[in-house]
């Protein structure tokens, strides 16, 4: 469970206020840290200012649950009437995709209980990250490489992520 205070607020949420935002150039979020931003507009608020942020690394099993992050990074406003202009990120670059070391660690942090939704809730994942990637290189602005760990590398995602990034295998447990 991830820290927090006497108020139950989580530790995460009380500490992106003294990050230097528009410098930050890396941007690594702990397990439960990307849950914390429930929506789009959560995103924004917390990092809008983070627009020079160029590598992005988060567990990709916990966007499964309540995680807007690949639709906030979709997500487009409007500039000079057109819908040109992406809201968080601008610089992104580069995104790792890791898996925990437990590879039922999904289940095992939320309950057996929630073992029968995880292939809808990584379909609809998948379609967001999909979305991400293809709205990005569209719009001219993409994802250059997406660094993905070998516990998540047999998922069919990656085959279909190749027409937008490239996708590399990588191995943090070794």
């Amino acid at each position: 469970m991830r820290g927090s205070d006497d108020e139950g607020n989580g530790i995460d949420d009380l500490l992106v206020p003294f990050l230097s935002l528009p410098t930050l150039h890396f941007l690594i979020l702990s397990p439960y840290m990307a849950e914390t931003f429930m929506d789009v507009d959560g995103w924004m608020k917390s990092f809008g200012t983070a627009r020079a942020v160029r590598l992005l690394s988060v567990e990709y099993d916990e966007c499964l649950v309540d995680c807007m992050l690949f639709d906030a990074l979709a997500a487009q406003e409007p500039v000079d009437g057109d819908f040109s202009r992406f809201s968080l990120f601008l610089s992104l670059s580069i995104v790792v995709l890791h898996a925990p070391k437990d590879k039922d660690n999904f289940v095992n942090t939320r309950g057996p209980e929630l073992s029968h939704l995880v292939p809808k809730l990584r379909n609809k994942l998948e379609e967001s990250v999909i979305k991400m990637l293809h709205d990005r290189k569209n719009k001219g602005v993409p994802v250059n490489k997406l660094y993905v760990a070998t516990g998540l590398s047999h998922q069919g995602i990656w085959r279909r992520a190749r027409l937008f990034v490239e996708v590399e295998v990588f191995d943090l447990w070794r």
